[in-house]
């Protein structure tokens, strides 16, 4: 392998020291100074140098296209329009403006379609495990995140793959990286995509005043804000709200075909899908009804419709397996959903079953008396507002213990995860919590400071906060 043909572009003085590194890399060989960091067949492989001067690079290997678009894929070799070709031409044209990036060092192309980028080393943590520091630290931090991607854009770039993981933090600062994405415009409604999918994937680990924070530097804008910067700053949420409802529709459609997490399954009752952490032969049993497969094991049985029925939604088995991964997705506790099968005879769901783990009922005493059931009717009431999910039987009965002080969803044939939540929908999950809260047996004054945390919780999510304002009967 002569690097003489291989290398397209970068410092020419790495250029010799580069060199056994890359090939190492490519050829799948051992190398002292060489460390891979991830590797999978068919995908991207990432690698750690070292070079003889002590400094450090970053190695990304790119193999040959291996989609299912052929025509595209050989029409990008020929242009070079690949990934690794436009991460390294956006990389140099980022750190030439004074962007926080990686410093792309070299850029080889292989004859069968093989590609390397090389980057300079950068010491620190992710962002997704950065934002873990104190308090004081971490609004500085979120600060100056917000304050990078104002300079991207100021610079007339957008990222496009913009979220906690493409954000490193270094001694230096925050830097961006996996930049194939980024292109020069300067669209305004590109830049707030940018920014709402960066502050939609920090939702979960963020409080709504950091969140607040990060989208003011990122615009900006400086406190007391003007009105101009408020509606700016809502639209970033409403950007950011999307963005996840989106993610996490994706995420539940998932479901529906293999996967890292999910795989078909066969057996005598039809055919489904499955968790890949399962074993299939206890599945098979549990639903063939050959043995008892275990007592935590529930088996739920439908019988067949009358008329042809096609989509996602065709049986209750179906919509149960959907319900419960896309409540895992969403973080909202529900019984664990194993499996489902379905029997189809010319376009008509003959049968289905679902299986799932037993989960205990929930009430007060279960969750360790009136306190602790505040807490988690609160939080769950929160949770169906933010994400989207609305159930159709929403009670005590559809309740059922999902951790330690926590609830989940039970009935998961109701549950619906609609683009968006309709006033109806809002108005029913406000009633149960107020139901709820009365229902627990706190004091008067414990149940108004439960009522005043829900409606501290849902003033800024889609529809406003909850209206009630005191338990009702």
């Amino acid at each position: 392998m002569d690097d003489r043909t291989t290398w397209r572009a970068g410092h020419a003085e790495h250029r010799e020291a580069l060199g056994p590194l890359v090939r190492a890399l490519v050829l799948g060989e051992s190398h002292e100074a060489l460390e891979i960091l991830r590797e999978k067949a068919g995908r991207r492989r990432i690698a750690r140098g070292r070079l003889a001067t002590g400094a450090g690079c970053f190695l990304k290997h790119y193999p040959p296209g291996q989609s299912h678009h052929r025509v595209r894929d050989a029409l990008k070799q020929w242009i070079d329009l690949t990934p690794a070709a436009r991460e390294f031409a956006a990389l140099r044209r980022l750190h030439a403006a004074g962007i926080g990036v990686p410093e792309p060092l070299a850029y080889y192309r292989f004859p069968n379609g093989e590609r390397v980028l090389v980057t300079r080393l950068l010491e620190g943590e992710p962002l997704r495990r950065a934002i873990d520091r104190p308090p004081t630290e971490r609004r500085h931090l979120l600060e100056a995140v917000g304050r990078l991607v104002a300079r991207l854009h100021a610079a007339g770039f957008v990222h496009r793959d913009l979220h906690r993981g493409n954000v490193w933090v270094t001694p230096d600062g925050p830097v961006l990286l996996d930049c194939p994405a980024v292109l020069p415009l300067r669209l305004r409604w590109l830049r707030r995509q940018d920014l709402g999918k960066l502050d939609a994937s920090l939702a979960r680990w963020l409080s709504l005043a950091d969140r607040v924070r990060l989208r003011a530097a990122a615009l900006a804008v400086v406190r007391p804000f003007s009105p101009d910067a408020r509606r700016k700053i809502r639209a970033l949420g409403d950007a950011s709200d999307e963005r996840r409802r989106t993610h996490l529709r994706s995420r539940t459609r998932r479901a529906l075909r293999p996967g890292r997490l999910y795989a078909r399954l066969l057996s005598a009752a039809g055919r489904g899908m499955r968790l890949r952490t399962v074993d299939e032969a206890i599945l098979r049993t549990a639903i063939d009804g050959r043995e008892d497969a275990g007592a935590s094991l529930g088996v739920m049985r439908f019988p067949g419709r009358a008329l042809p029925t096609w989509g996602p939604g065709s049986s209750p088995a179906r919509r149960m397996w959907l319900a419960g991964q896309g409540l895992r997705a969403r973080g909202i506790g529900a019984p664990p959903v194993l499996a489902f099968v379905e029997e189809r005879r010319l376009g008509r769901v003959a049968r289905s079953a679902v299986v799932l783990e037993a989960r205990d009922t929930a009430n007060p005493a279960a969750l360790g008396g009136p306190a602790p059931w505040l807490g988690a009717i609160v939080t769950l009431g929160a949770a169906l507002r933010a994400s989207g999910v609305a159930h159709e039987r929403l009670s005590e009965a559809a309740l059922c213990c999902a951790g330690e002080g926590e609830l989940g969803l039970t009935e998961l044939d109701a549950v619906r995860f609609p683009r968006r939540l309709g006033a109806r929908e809002r108005e029913r999950i406000d009633e149960f919590v107020a139901r709820q809260i009365e229902a627990s047996g706190a004091s008067a004054f414990e149940q108004e400071k439960a009522i005043a945390r829900y409606a501290a919780r849902t003033v800024f999510l889609p529809g406003g906060r909850t209206r009630i304002t005191r338990p009702r009967s």
